[in-house]
């Protein structure tokens, strides 16, 4: 696997994060720095360390915290009293918090080492949902609310539209999907308000019920099965299928098995068209099947070949068939893109998910708008990996 990738799965940080880390001269494989985030290493075989540190895969671990106010929330601080990482025993000390509190706000904080759902529920692109309590100096008015609701300037850019509900006096509750500095503050701040007391008591579908300030718990299965769906994380979501002895549905293809190499007429040495793939054990209830195929090696991050979304509920796709609406893909295109790896053996996933709604989407979606509608719809997914790498002299 690619190194940044590598990072990403050990823990240390996002992929986007990983890649500077990287390039900063950082980390080493096998006693030899490396700057090149698409280096190729073997968890079996090489050694990575950062900053002479070694860093090894884990199996990944999700826990929510309840923050009090206080504590900032990095693991390092030489100018805070404490940091989060205190509150937690020295096992946990690989997890990262997924986002930020500032240290006058308090409630929940979810922490882990899975690099990748860190980063679809902390990138903006993805519209992650954040709900707060927030105590005011007064009552709220209504056209303010409506104001904020809107959006309000922050440093010249309007925030994005929020959601504000009424609870009792002057407490309200406010839902965001920005992560920008003290947001919240500064936008009750715009429009002539303090806030006394903050509180984060939701992310995603994720809330901190009757967790104590101050305490941590594992996420139970039913939580971590609704945050991975809302992400939109297959294989956080397989993981959880697995652990749970569910997620039957499979993905096969009569041309290759899985793991092993596809064979040269799916690629683009090939006649470039998309293999027949086999479906089985698709979950009662479910309405349409969506298949995104990517490759996760390519240099520049994931690229994506193939969008597909509302499948019917088939046993299986044709060679060259179009199952059914195609989104655009990263050549831009409407269509099946095969393997093209401009070096060494890449990997290709094909992820099928078994959604519970027909989805309102255009033909051409892209694949951010695809997994945003797919959000608390995926009732299973399976996936198949292949293999392939260029012949030379093509």
């Amino acid at each position: 696997m690619r190194l940044q990738v590598y990072l990403s799965k050990a823990g240390v940080a996002s992929r986007r994060s990983n890649r500077g880390i990287i390039e900063s001269g950082r980390v080493s494989v096998n006693d030899k720095k490396v700057t090149d985030p698409s280096f190729r290493v073997d968890p079996a075989v090489d050694s990575v360390t950062l900053d002479g540190k070694k860093i090894i895969l884990r199996d990944a671990v999700y826990i929510a915290l309840n923050k009090p106010k206080g504590i900032v929330t990095t693991k390092k601080d030489r100018f805070a009293e404490k940091t989060i990482m205190d509150l937690l025993p020295k096992e946990l000390g690989h997890l990262n918090p997924v986002g930020r509190l500032d240290k006058d706000t308090r409630g929940l904080v979810l922490m882990t080492n899975d690099g990748d759902l860190i980063n679809r529920l902390t990138h903006p692109r993805f519209n992650v949902e954040k709900t707060y309590s927030a105590v005011l100096d007064r009552d709220l008015d209504k056209r303010d609310k409506a104001m904020l609701e809107k959006g309000v300037p922050l440093e010249g850019k309007a925030t994005s539209p929020c959601k504000i509900i009424y609870r009792t006096g002057n407490e309200v509750e406010i839902t965001i999907h920005e992560g920008r500095n003290r947001q919240v503050r500064r936008m009750f701040g715009a429009a002539g308000y303090r806030v006394f007391d903050l509180k984060r008591i939701k992310e995603a579908d994720l809330t901190l019920g009757s967790l104590p300030e101050g305490k941590w718990r594992f996420l139970n299965k039913g939580e971590l099965r609704k945050i991975c769906a809302t992400a939109c994380v297959a294989l956080c979501f397989l993981s959880l299928s697995m652990a749970e002895g569910g997620g039957s549905m499979k993905l096969t293809s009569p041309e290759f098995s899985d793991k092993e190499f596809i064979p040269g007429k799916f690629t683009c040495q090939g006649e470039n068209v998309s293999p027949a793939l086999n479906i089985e054990s698709v979950p009662a209830g479910t309405r349409s099947l969506a298949l995104i195929v990517d490759d996760p090696d390519a240099p520049m991050g994931t690229w994506t070949h193939w969008v597909v979304f509302n499948i019917p509920v088939v046993p299986g796709i044709d060679e060259s068939g179009i199952p059914g609406s195609q989104g655009v893909n990263d050549f831009g295109k409407m269509d099946y893109g095969g393997p093209c790896p401009p070096s060494g053996t890449h990997r290709y996933f094909f992820r099928l998910y078994a959604l519970d709604i027909l989805l309102e989407l255009d033909e051409g979606a892209d694949r951010e708008s695809l997994e945003a509608a797919m959000k608390g719809h995926i009732l299973d997914s399976a996936e198949l990996v292949g293999l392939y790498k260029k012949t030379a002299g093509q």
